[in-house]
């Protein structure tokens, strides 16, 4: 019997994937329909021994079955509780790689060690959101009903992938689960967590901050089942579910750049998703797309797609086309398990949303069919600790003593909670920042170092230019003032926030009548028409080269310098699009609000840009006009 009539016998390639697809040349059977009574056989073939092709994994050491034995172990390995997508994947040595996995007789079981600490990984999944959900119960968190199976799943990645060598792993994951996610996994203390309810809690740094659910961390930790250190890092991101996926790329990257990684042994990613967010946002798959590229690999990343069945209060059949939420990750070649939630003894899960949206949303108004169901479900806590208990691994009293020990590490974290009146943004970072904050925690006054370097490196810099990274338009690339000196970059110098005006200006300062402030290329169109209409001892042009944090003394120095003239801020984009809005407050608190911050620029607008040349010129003429029209604003007051 051949190999492709065996995998055909069972349905596989009938349920999942198109014949023609896959140049079949027997037709299959409906579904439904008896296998064996479609091709003819009847109950006497099945016990009829067949010699098995050496590209099945089934018979483990032995080379012959029965049909019935062959159908019962293709059956064991591919309709149970997993279902695997691979056979689209071009590369015959990673499709048997596979196939060996999940054909090989007894290669999913589990010892009762791993059972065990299954079922305490289960434990503090479950009875952490059980927990929230007893002390705020009003209160929004984005909890992993339904999906607790997500915590286990997490931390045995973890474990494979540190007794192979990864040093670090970077995270990236919507706002469900995410609590639980930095509790059980990353391992954040809990009464850091809890304090997050506290409503008057305070923000002891600078920064907006962010809600609970979004907010990221950084440890460093042993891992007990390799006994080696590993660096867990969850990327925050905001309520835009799947912006943080191209983040996490790029942070792998230089963790591997920085480590020599160049195979990607030592730092991985892992990325988690909602199905509606994974299927329905455009920048999953662009994110895919990066993965083979040889200056963006990260040499592979594992996806964890958390399938609540609904997004939002949407409809899978009217939220995609596809069959799959996660058909998007074929285009890479990147094999897909659909492994049900309720099975704990599983490595990836798809499972369900036992509440609504959030806490205070009430989904039996939206899905009532499919929330009756749900409500039907027996928690798959219970239902794995019954499972075990029936084979013998854990007894009754074993499974509560282990629920108790983990209710009494939140009640005593609960406790020390109320002790935390402040939240330290440092807490919450994603990387340890060893620069911005001292040993104690505090932060550390921010000096600018010498940035300068030796006229050797330079030299050298100078001889590759022709390869150098420009963020500015491709007007200055090779603009002839468009230069530095090599005295301004060489050791012992430093970034300029800002560069005054060094002219005929600056020689007579009181008899200059406007101060053009700019920061970027218009600077030397400006220097131009200033030239062009000999106001060079008129006009003064201060190039403002950092914004954020804002230079208040470069801007105090020139304004104090020129106090006869007026104060204009000049950009090339429209009124709404650049930063005079930014920087007229900051320059006006600078001056004490004695004088006016005008403005010259284009008009607002909602394009960036006109696309017609000849009011493109116009545009331009009326900005070099404003800019040194030295009447354009008299009369007008403040």
């Amino acid at each position: 019997i051949s190999d492709l009539t065996l995998v055909d016998c069972v349905g596989i390639c009938a349920l999942t994937y198109p014949p023609i697809s896959h140049g079949f040349l027997f037709p299959l059977p409906p579904r439904g329909h008896n296998c064996a009574a479609f091709y003819g056989l009847d109950e006497s073939d099945l016990d009829k021994v067949f010699h098995l092709p050496t590209t099945t994994f089934i018979g483990g050491n032995e080379t012959a079955l029965p049909l019935r034995e062959i159908i019962r172990r293709m059956e064991m390995s591919y309709c149970q509780h997993i279902g695997v997508e691979f056979m689209f994947i071009n590369d015959l040595e990673q499709c048997q790689w596979i196939r060996q996995k999940f054909e090989t007789p007894s290669a999913m079981q589990f010892t009762s060690e791993e059972k065990r600490t299954l079922l305490a990984r289960l434990v503090r999944s479950t009875r952490f959101e059980e927990f929230l959900q007893r002390k705020w119960s009003s209160e929004k968190r984005f909890g992993l009903e339904g999906c607790e199976v997500l915590i286990p799943a997490l931390k045995t990645i973890i474990d494979k992938s540190s007794q192979n060598g990864v040093d670090n792993v970077i995270m990236g994951m919507p706002h469900r689960g995410r609590l639980n996610v930095l509790a059980n996994v990353i391992r954040k203390e809990l009464e850091q967590i809890f304090c997050q309810f506290d409503s008057k809690l305070e923000a002891a740094d600078e920064g907006t901050g962010d809600v609970k659910y979004h907010l990221g961390m950084y440890h460093r930790r042993i891992n007990r089942v390799s006994d080696r250190n590993i660096t867990l890092s969850l990327v925050a991101n905001p309520s835009h579910l799947e912006a943080v996926d191209p983040v996490v790329q790029g942070k792998t990257k230089a963790e591997q750049f920085y480590l020599s990684d160049t195979e990607g042994k030592k730092v991985m990613s892992v990325l988690l998703h909602g199905d509606a967010a994974f299927a329905g946002q455009g920048i999953v798959y662009e994110t895919f797309h990066l993965s083979d590229l040889p200056s963006y690999t990260t040499h592979g990343t594992i996806h964890v797609v958390v399938n609540n069945q609904i997004g939002f209060t949407t409809d899978p059949r009217v939220a995609r086309s596809s069959p799959y939420p996660t058909d998007v990750a074929r285009v890479v070649n990147a094999p897909i398990f659909h492994v049900n939630g309720d099975d704990p003894e599983a490595v990836m899960y798809v499972c369900y949303r036992r509440n609504g949206h959030n806490e205070m949303d009430e989904p039996m108004f939206t899905q009532p069919l499919m929330y009756k169901q749900i409500k039907k479900q027996k928690a798959v806590l219970k239902k794995y600790a019954e499972k075990l208990m029936a084979e013998g691994v854990v007894t009754q009293q074993e499974f509560e003593a282990e629920m108790a020990k983990y209710d009494k590490i939140c009640e005593e974290a609960y406790a020390r909670s109320k002790d935390e009146k402040i939240m330290h943004i440092k807490h919450w970072l994603d990387s340890p920042w060893p620069g911005f904050f001292t040993l104690d925690g505090q932060p550390k006054s921010m000096t600018c170092p010498s940035t300068g370097l030796s006229e050797e490196t330079l030299a050298h810099v100078g001889g590759v230019a022709s390869s150098l990274i420009v963020f500015t338009p491709k007007s200055l690339l090779r603009h002839p003032e468009a230069k530095s000196s090599f005295d301004v970059m060489l050791p012992g110098t430093e970034f300029l926030r800002g560069i005054p005006e060094d002219g005929p200006a600056a020689e007579k300062p009181e008899q200059v009548k406007r101060v053009l402030f700019c920061t970027g290329k218009v600077y030397y169109e400006l220097a131009k028409e200033r030239k062009t209409r000999e106001l060079e001892a008129e006009v003064a042009i201060t190039r403002l080269e950092q914004l954020s944090p804002f230079p208040f003394d470069v801007v105090e120095q020139e304004a104090r310098k020129y106090p006869n003239a007026e104060l204009l801020w000049c950009q090339e984009e429209h009124k709404n699009q650049g930063y005079y809005e930014y920087v007229k407050p900051r320059i006006r608190a600078t001056t004490r609000r004695e004088r006016p911050v005008w403005y010259s620029g284009r008009e607002p607008a909602s394009a960036p840009a006109t696309g017609n040349k000849n009011t493109h010129l116009q545009e331009l003429k009326r900005f070099l006009e404003t800019s040194f029209n030295l009447d354009a604003f008299k009369n007008l007051g403040v």
